[in-house]
């Protein structure tokens, strides 16, 4: 079996947000300090202790620089490894390309086993394709989720970019999550799929 990758502890100054610092909404003026949380390995795309961002390292920067790759910027950090020694060549990643927020109602649900039983999740994850600014790294302005072009993916397929997975929207499978993060579905929350009506396989409203 390989090694756990490395996950950090990012520290974002307030009274910024995780999500303002991924959105490219702030540009720190000194780099931010990462420390060694958990995993061994540093990868090209290394977890921060938050969903988003990302840190990355210069061979993903170069993949998409050396394609014309657009809808990013980057962020100073000082990246500490497992041992506490300094880790250069990494920066941190802002996706500032943009879509509008994910229409939730054009998911489908779909069984998928997981401990405890088979439960709903959602297939697919869809934007109103007029609101894509055409950058090729871009996201939802509501949330965290980040889309790629086929350019920019194949850019960091051919320079063999490690920690990193790639989907094609219509095959996105999500959790069904509670409160109002995915409007329409939110009925089917915490249901085993053997329990639903043919009425919950369509949005609520």
């Amino acid at each position: 079996m390989g090694h756990v990758a490395y996950c950090g502890n990012l520290e974002i100054p307030k009274p910024w947000s995780n999500i303002d610092l991924h959105r490219g909404r702030f540009r720190p003026n000194q780099p931010l300090v990462m420390t060694h949380n958990e995993g061994g390995p540093l990868r090209d795309v290394v977890i921060t202790g938050w969903a988003v961002p990302d840190v990355v390292s210069q061979v993903f920067v170069e993949a998409l620089d050396s394609a014309g790759c657009s809808g990013w910027s980057l962020f100073q950090v000082t990246v500490y490894d497992k041992t506490g020694v300094y880790a250069p060549g990494f920066h941190g990643f802002q996706v500032v390309g943009e879509c509008g927020p994910i229409d939730w109602r054009r998911s489908r649900p779909e069984p998928v086993q997981s401990r405890g039983g088979v439960f709903p999740r959602l297939k697919g994850m869809y934007f109103t394709e007029g609101t894509w600014d055409g950058s090729d790294v871009f996201g939802p302005t509501d949330n965290g989720f980040v889309f790629m072009t086929e350019k920019a993916v194949l850019a960091l397929k051919r320079s063999r970019i490690s920690n990193m997975n790639a989907e094609l929207i219509e095959d996105i499978s999500t959790n069904i999550w509670p409160g109002d993060m995915q409007p329409g579905w939110t009925h089917l929350w915490g249901k085993r799929w053997e329990d639903l009506a043919p009425s919950d396989l369509k949005p609520s409203n």
